[in-house]
């Protein structure tokens, strides 16, 4: 068994603790397989300063095609890059990480006409974007192309099976991965048991037009002019993206309402732990 696994991104903690488990339980119950991750590229731009420290390093068999931002990496070299890899790594396996992506798409098809088994690993629900009947035509004829599922949530699920994949093809449905251990450990050190009369609330995620963030702003300012202890209430966006500059400047009036920028995934507890 060759097991080839197509990510997107280097440095996704999550991801590559998964890697890291999946790697460690081939080795002892499937010992003569070959497992191989191909990252394509480094990071996300809107994700940059999310990159893992070295010391938090999950150990397994990998590569990276391009050491800059996916969204550098066109559609043209992606393709002969992936072609490449999987002529190289000769896969009786192929799991890839979205069928978001043209040219991960058409390698599955290749895949496939070569008899080669594909899982799609889905993260996607139907909340994530507005649907069409269009849109949610091509993406069954895309999603026929895999032979197995692999989910990191029950909404992803639900939205498979929405598209007619049966129960059956989704053996993996709820595989959301943490490095609880490290996680929780940083938040112990960091918490304080000092009381204060400062409200700290905190937002942890991407800065994106789809996560609907001007609304939690108004929320909180109407909630805080309504109070007279609201003026000891502040809101901590943790993040970065495309939205950052519109929200900093709906914000720019509210000195309560702070942002730390993107961060590593290990250092995020620390703002929990600051945090009510």
């Amino acid at each position: 068994m060759r097991i080839l696994i197509i990510h997107n991104q280097y440095w996704a903690h999550y991801k590559s603790k998964l890697f890291f488990e999946i790697y460690e339980e081939l080795k002892k119950t499937q010992p003569q397989s070959h497992f191989e991750v191909v990252h394509i590229a480094m990071y996300e731009a809107s994700r940059k300063g999310m990159k893992d420290h070295a010391k938090f390093q999950y150990a397994y068999p990998n590569s990276m095609v391009y050491d800059k931002s996916l969204e550098e990496v066109g559609f043209k070299a992606k393709l002969v890059a992936l072609f490449q890899t999987f002529h190289k790594q000769k896969p009786t396996i192929l799991n890839v990480t979205g069928y978001f992506d043209p040219a991960q798409v058409l390698l599955m098809l290749y895949a496939r006409l070569r008899g080669v088994k594909v899982v799609l690993s889905s993260e996607s629900s139907t909340l994530d974007h507005q649907r069409s009947a269009i849109k949610e035509g091509i993406k069954k004829g895309i999603v026929s192309l895999a032979n197995k599922f692999f989910c990191f949530g029950t909404s992803s699920t639900t939205y498979l099976k929405s598209l007619g994949i049966p129960d059956s093809d989704i053996p993996v449905q709820n595989a959301a991965v943490v490095d609880e251990e490290v996680i929780y450990k940083e938040y112990i050190q960091s918490k304080s048991s000092a009381p204060s009369p400062i409200r700290k609330f905190i937002y942890v995620g991407r800065l994106a037009a789809e996560k609907n963030l001007p609304m939690l702003v108004q929320a909180f300012v109407a909630a805080t002019s309504g109070l007279a202890a609201g003026k000891d209430w502040q809101l901590m966006f943790v993040g970065d993206g495309p939205e950052a500059t519109a929200l900093k400047a709906l914000t720019q009036s509210h000195p309560n309402i702070t942002f730390a920028g993107g961060m590593p995934w290990y250092e995020v507890p620390r703002k929990l732990a600051e945090s009510d």
